[in-house]
This record gives C-alpha cells, sequence and structure tokens, in this order.
C-alpha cells in the first residue's frame, strides 16, 4: 500500500480546513515563478531582506514577514517566499544570521547559539521588517502575517505577542507558546502550528497540547501534522521532503487566505 505523504489533525477554536491549488517549484534549486518580482533591501539596522511580490499586484497586499529556521535564509528559504508571493501575497524574508547559512544540524546549531546571544539584535530586525511590509509601496500590507521554520517559528510565536495588529501566526516545527500561558493571551491572532509525525522537538502531542490550552482560553489554533520528521521544508536538512513540504505550503496558503479582513 501506498503511503499518504501526510496525516492532517486539525485542534481549532473557530477555523475551518479549506482547500488551495497545488505550489511546485520549491527547493534547494527550485525553479522561480515568472510572475514573482524579487528585490534586495537593507532595513535601518542593516539587516538584508529579500522582497518577493506578485509580478501583477493590486496597490496592497497581504504580508508574510518570514523567518528562517538555524539554517539560515537558504535558496529554500527564498523558494518558499517565491511561492507564496506567485499565491498573491507579500513577503518579506528577513535575514537573521547575517548571510551565513549552514549545510548541516551541527552548522546551524552554531549559527542559532551565535545568534541567540544578541536577542535584542534579531528582536530588532523582526519589528523593522514588519514594519516595512506596512511601509514599502510594493505591498502596503492590509494585514501582516508572521512566518517561521523551527528556530524562526520560536521567534514568531514570541514576535507576535509584543507586535500590534498580527493577522496570524504560521509555526512550522517550532514555538514558543507551550505551557506559556502570558504570552499565549498576548498572542490573541490566529495560530496555526505545523509539525512531524517523528519529530520531538516540537512532537505532535506538544503542539496538540499547545492548541489545547489556546482553546481554553478562547484562542482560534489550528494544527497540521505531516508525516515526516523535523525539517521537512528544507532541503538541506536531512528529514526534507518534498510532498510533506508541498502539502505544507498548501496548507499554510489556506491558513493566509482564510483571514477575516479587517474591519474599516
Amino acid at each position: 500500500m501506498r503511503r499518504r505523504p501526510f496525516l492532517v489533525l486539525l485542534a481549532t477554536a473557530g477555523c475551518a480546513t479549506r482547500r488551495v491549488t497545488p505550489v511546485t517549484g520549491e527547493g534547494e534549486n527550485g525553479s522561480r515563478d515568472a510572475a514573482v518580482d524579487r528585490y534586495t533591501a537593507r532595513l535601518d539596522g542593516g539587516a538584508t531582506v529579500g522582497i518577493h511580490v506578485p509580478g501583477r499586484r493590486s496597490s496592497e497586499l497581504d504580508g508574510v514577514l518570514a523567518l528562517h529556521s538555524a539554517m539560515g535564509r537558504t535558496p529554500g528559504v527564498l523558494a518558499h517566499a517565491d511561492a507564496l508571493a506567485a499565491a498573491g501575497f507579500g513577503v518579506y524574508a528577513v535575514d537573521l544570521f547575517g548571510g551565513r547559512t549552514a549545510t548541516t544540524p551541527e552548522e546551524a546549531r552554531a549559527l542559532r547559539d551565535t545568534a541567540n546571544a544578541h536577542p535584542d539584535r534579531i528582536a530588532q530586525i523582526i519589528r523593522e521588517g514588519y514594519a516595512g511590509l506596512a511601509t514599502d509601496p510594493r505591498i502596503r500590507a492590509r494585514r501582516r502575517f508572521l512566518l517561521g521554520w523551527s528556530y524562526g517559528a520560536a521567534w514568531a510565536t514570541t514576535a507576535a505577542g509584543d507586535l500590534s495588529g498580527v493577522a496570524g501566526v504560521v509555526a512550522i516545527y517550532g514555538q514558543n507558546l507551550s505551557g506559556n500561558e502570558p504570552l499565549s493571551r498576548r498572542v490573541s491572532c490566529p495560530v496555526l502550528l505545523i509539525g512531524a509525525t517523528e519529530d520531538t522537538e516540537p512532537s505532535p502531542e506538544r503542539l496538540r497540547s499547545v492548541a489545547t490550552e489556546r482553546a481554553a482560553l478562547g484562542l482560534p489554533t489550528e494544527v497540521t501534522i505531516f508525516e515526516g520528521g523535523h525539517g521537512f521544508m528544507e532541503p538541506r536538512h536531512p528529514g526534507y521532503s518534498t510532498a510533506a513540504s508541498r502539502a505544507a505550503m498548501n496548507a499554510i496558503q489556506q491558513f493566509l487566505a482564510a483571514a477575516e479582513p479587517e474591519s474599516p
């Protein structure tokens, strides 16, 4: 019997399942969509940001601040930013590591530890990127989301408690909400937690526990678990899975597209 590439488990408060069109062209050397415009800029503090926007766009877009994993802002991360832009979102893919990337999990942990020695610097980059989504004339985000992988997911859930007007958070195999009721209360926007069946950091059970904790507070939370291990969306990671990565991108897009417009 052929195994399904993913398994979906939902724990929600006021959220429903939706379908989106699959996206292709991801990976270390994945194709780039010709309908996507890409720019590189520097934030006020000097950090580099990749700006990915639809080639044909309206004056206002939904904006996504993409926070990479401990592997760094790899080609795979930029390909995911392309996929989101091709789907109609304006994406800021910020570089938290000053251009450094890893090729192995061991190198990634070293980069993570170096960055964690300067948490105020990381927080500044996130604040500046988040602000840029609203002021950049190519995006002028009407709604702003935070999205992160692993290390970036922990930062996304943390930063969402301090930033104003966050429309939603996507935390992919990482989070900082578990057992943290004060932070959960501050992150009152919808949250999508994405994990893997074979992952232990965080485990599917831990993610479902977070959703249960948030549901008790009346906070909208979705949990989606895909078949595989940690790092399944990063081509450089040993746990990478093309099928699970594409399925996860579909789930991400459906979550972002389902956000209700802000009241005028």
